[in-house]
């Protein structure tokens, strides 16, 4: 049998939030355009798009590539809580339906989101069963 596959999509808008996405949907996504601010200077003969797939591509060859072999589940980990934008900050979220708070401290994919709770100390929790999650005022 061959060994089993696993193809990931991703979209990426990159001059503006499409119309046709749903108003929930639509609320929450933004532009690279809209964060650019003037900062971006891509010279006009290479379209914004053709430059962004090559960089994803260049850096997804190096992930698959890093993350083969035993350590890499622990680098693909170390990856993503060195880029999670919530680390450190207070969080509110609803975890299995309840709403609930804390201090986002790590994130593992087989324990799922690490969070201080205020009474009980940092607790894992399933991130499954995780919604919402946004950051808290402090």
């Amino acid at each position: 049998m061959d060994d089993p596959v696993v193809v990931v999509g991703i979209g990426i808008n990159v001059a503006g939030v499409p119309d046709r996405l749903e108003p929930d949907v639509r609320v929450r996504s933004i532009a690279l355009a809209c964060t650019a601010d003037g900062l971006v200077a891509v010279p006009r003969r290479v379209p914004l798009r053709l430059l962004l797939l090559r960089n994803l591509l260049t850096r997804a060859d190096w992930l698959q590539r890093t993350l083969v072999g035993p350590s890499g589940v622990a680098a693909l980990e170390a990856l993503w809580n060195a880029r999670l934008a919530l680390m450190g900050e207070p969080v509110a979220f609803l975890y299995a339906g309840e709403p609930m708070e804390g201090v986002l401290e790590a994130a593992s994919l087989e324990q799922g989101l690490l969070v201080r709770d205020p009474r009980a100390g940092p607790v894992w929790r399933d991130a499954a069963l995780i919604q919402d999650l946004t950051q808290r005022e402090s």
